[in-house]
């Protein structure tokens, strides 16, 4: 019996396993929020956690909760390789993805968000692909070396699970204070066969003061780094305005519905902030000020390039920048709006930065910047990337090649970690545009997909001790 059977006949012993723990820690809805206790992200991300070590425990790992900002489930090894693979880095393998997803609304969803679904071979519930499924797809693959491999592997493997992925990324440079690094990880937290590139990631707000006259308030989105989903605004005065097959009014209130998208891929969103500001503009006669902001807010969330701001560039290995509105929000009669920017891996920052500021000092805007991650890029070439594709390769008899992408893993803040999987391109939008992606509605990972997964980690451990 050859390797592969056995690991088929392992998943096909565990799947009903897999599915429950999978159903468990999808039911928790592990959004930030405020502190509590020591659970510094909140109580259901604090649960999820502890969900996920509980599963560790139970299979027979060691486990530890790193004061909440991150988990680690390890499978000590007995043979452990005592020379270390490189100076100053644990002999370790990581798979290091995160627990925490972004809000989801059930009433924009055909199944309850905060449940597992198994529908037509499909993984449906908010963090299947992202990153929760991809982590028990991990813990099985360490499951598998445990109980069913023959050899003792010359290093630890451990799953570090972070919780503050989402929104800051405050979770691995703690963990880093208290561990060494593993001298080899990767990240599920894209997609197969291996990403070699990551563009620079920063969000600007910009604010338009005292612009409101008629409008009494201007809100849209729900997390910076995805196209706006829905956009309301409430009027000052009841208008017997029309509807549309993207706005509703119910009195006052004006809502917009779009598409939402992960920021990373914009084109497949329909912003409804830009969708609002277009119908307020055509339908309430706003003039002066209060038109120039509705213009702004038109212009900028309908062109993800950040032609608005004169900064749209792009390069060979990674494509164009992408500039998306993500939420509007209004305090008094000013309309604040923010702008998750992804820069080539080729570009920098200070031309962008300085584009923006000059844009907003000609319009008398207020620009405000939060964070700065830089580009990677890696050659295409090197022994890592080479295994790591050799392995996706011979599971799943593609001919995957090396890719960049848009989205901020913590590939960009860990050492020595490669982006690597959890889904591939075959099974992406069976829902259609703007369903069953990272961060939209519907979000799943199929069946196959999640275990293939475990094949491909399993292998790559292999392969590992084999070759490096």
């Amino acid at each position: 019996m050859t390797e592969l059977n056995r690991i088929e006949k392992f998943i096909e012993r565990t799947r009903d396993e897999y599915l429950f723990d999978l159903k468990d820690i999808i039911s928790i809805p592990s959004v930030e929020s405020e502190p509590v206790g020591d659970m510094v992200f909140g109580k259901n991300v604090g649960l999820a956690l502890e969900c996920l070590l509980k599963m560790g425990e139970k299979y027979g790992f060691q486990c530890e909760n790193v004061d909440y900002r991150c988990g680690r489930i390890t499978l000590k090894s007995n043979s452990k390789k005592e020379i270390p693979y490189k100076e100053g880095f644990e002999n370790e393998v990581g798979i290091v993805g995160h627990i925490d997803v972004v809000p989801a609304e059930p009433s924009t969803w055909s199944c309850e968000p905060f449940a597992l679904t198994v529908r037509d071979g499909l993984l449906l519930g908010r963090g299947t692909e992202d990153d929760k499924g991809p982590l028990i797809a991990a813990l099985y693959a360490m499951r598998y070396i445990k109980e069913e491999y023959k050899k003792e592997l010359p290093f630890d493997i451990s799953i570090i699970a972070g919780c503050n992925e989402e929104t800051g990324m405050k979770d691995l440079p703690y963990y880093l204070e208290k561990h060494k690094a593993p001298f080899f990880s990767v990240t599920p937290d894209a997609s197969f066969p291996v990403c070699i590139g990551e563009k620079g990631i920063m969000t600007v707000y910009v604010t338009i003061p005292e612009c409101l006259s008629k409008i009494e308030s201007f809100t849209g989105g729900t997390v910076k780094n995805a196209v706006a989903g829905k956009a309301e605004s409430m009027l000052k005065n009841g208008q017997a305005l029309p509807e549309t097959s993207d706005i509703s009014i119910n009195k006052n209130n004006v809502t917009a519905v779009g598409i939402t998208a992960h920021a990373a891929i914009p084109e497949s969103g329909k912003n409804a902030i830009g969708i609002l500001a277009k119908y307020l503009l055509e339908n309430i006669n706003p003039q002066g000020k209060e038109k120039e902001a509705l213009e702004f807010l038109r212009e900028a969330a309908f062109d993800y390039k950040g032609t608005v701001f004169g900064i749209n560039c792009e390069d060979e290995h990674s494509g164009y920048l992408t500039c998306v509105a993500g939420v509007t929000t209004t305090e008094g009669n000013s309309i604040t709006q923010s702008f998750n920017i992804r820069l080539p891996v080729t570009k920098t920052w200070d031309t962008v930065i300085e584009k923006i500021q000059n844009f907003c000092n000609e319009k008398g805007y207020v620009l405000k910047t939060y964070g700065n991650s830089k580009p990677y890029y890696i050659p295409a070439d090197s022994k890592e990337v080479q295994l790591l594709l050799n392995c996706y390769n011979e599971v799943t008899n593609d001919e995957g090649k090396p890719y960049t992408i848009g989205g901020g893993t913590y590939a960009k803040i860990f050492p020595n970690t490669y982006v690597y999987g959890a889904t591939q391109a075959k099974y992406s939008s069976l829902l259609g545009a703007g369903k069953g992606g990272a961060h939209e509605n519907d979000e799943y990972i199929s069946q196959k997909e999640f275990e293939d997964c475990i094949k491909v980690f399993i292998k790559m451990f292999i392969s590992i001790s084999e070759k490096m």
